[in-house]
């Protein structure tokens, strides 16, 4: 399973783009990036199959199901806050 871990990044606000267009990601995990506030459009069709954060306090409260950002990553079967 091929994966991607984005650690301790603080002065990260977005990530790049080019990181939903890696063809075999199948988990992203990120941890500690406290400024960290927009996740890339993962496309239906992305193998993505696990997004994990923590210590990322404005993901969680920008991506909450339901909200305006929440499409960008909807259709990840597992989504760990």
């Amino acid at each position: 399973m091929s994966s991607a871990k984005i650690n301790n990044f603080k002065g990260v606000k977005a990530l790049s783009d080019s990181i939903a267009r890696l063809p075999s990601l199948e988990m992203l995990l990120i941890f500690d990036c406290e400024n960290l506030k927009t996740l890339p459009l993962f496309e239906k069709s992305h193998p993505l199959q696990l997004l994990e954060t923590e210590g990322c306090p404005l993901l969680r409260e920008k991506y909450k199901k339901g909200w305006p950002e929440w499409f960008k990553i909807q259709h990840i079967p597992l989504i760990h806050w």
